[in-house]
């Protein structure tokens, strides 16, 4: 079985808060968030208890997907160091698909 992804985290939540809030029973609420969203009971009951905790719905965030840019090393030059300090980088791409990195704002 596959990871759950933030945005499925927080959907899972957000069903769970759902159920908390129509005030129903604690193993029926369980019983129906593992049926829906093929869970465990276990980890049903983790979603409850978190929900529970939280005390309102959670934002569900659209995923990230990771890159990576190769660049030639003229075309990136090396950060300063109150650049680190404060991790301020940008990262630029003209149209053409050329890439640079300089001091973020």
């Amino acid at each position: 079985m596959a990871r759950s992804t933030k945005a499925d985290k927080a959907r899972q939540l957000n069903a769970a808060h759902q159920l908390l809030e129509r005030d129903m029973e604690l193993s029926e609420a369980a019983q129906n968030l593992a049926r829906e969203y093929d869970l465990s009971l276990r980890q049903a009951y983790r979603y409850l208890e978190e929900a529970a905790r939280l005390g309102q719905a959670v934002e569900v965030t659209e995923a990230t997907v990771p890159i990576t840019l190769k660049l030639p090393p003229v075309e990136v030059e090396g950060p300063t160091s109150s650049q680190v300090a404060y991790g301020g980088f940008r990262c630029t791409v003209d149209a053409e698909g050329r890439g640079s990195l300089g001091a973020g704002t």
